[in-house]
């Protein structure tokens, strides 16, 4: 349950964060965050509302775009995994498939991405002469 604030020679008591756990002294009777807290809190709920709007708005036309965009990042992604297990660097994999390397570098520091990498890495090792 809530704590209510009440008035102790003309100052509220004081409440603990619900995010952070920290002290401070609430404006209203439902305010449940200190300052900091409250701000992160309304970005994040903010960006949850636009990215419900989006979804609820969005033209067939939209959806095929999105699509078609994340089919063909999942074929730069799979690329780069086969160049990577090839030995290639990520400013080299990064001209190959046209984008830059922080992309490059960023995806195949990914644990599952780094999993396939091996796999593909033992899968090309040259046979050893008898």
């Amino acid at each position: 349950m809530a704590k209510r604030a009440k008035l102790v020679r003309g100052q509220a008591m004081k409440r603990t964060c619900i995010d952070c756990e920290a002290l401070y002294a609430p404006r209203g009777p439902r305010q449940q965050r200190c300052q900091s807290c409250a701000v992160e809190h309304h970005r994040k709920k903010n960006l949850e509302y636009q990215h419900a709007f989006r979804a609820r708005h969005r033209t067939p036309e939209d959806a095929e775009r999105l699509q078609c965009r994340t089919w063909k990042l999942d074929g730069v992604k799979s690329r780069a995994e086969m160049l990577a297990g090839e030995g290639l660097s990520a400013t080299a994999i990064s001209k190959i498939v046209g984008c830059s390397h922080h992309s490059v570098i960023r995806h195949l520091q990914r644990p599952e991405a780094q999993w396939r990498v091996g796999i593909l890495r033992r899968l090309d090792m040259p046979e050893l002469p008898c």
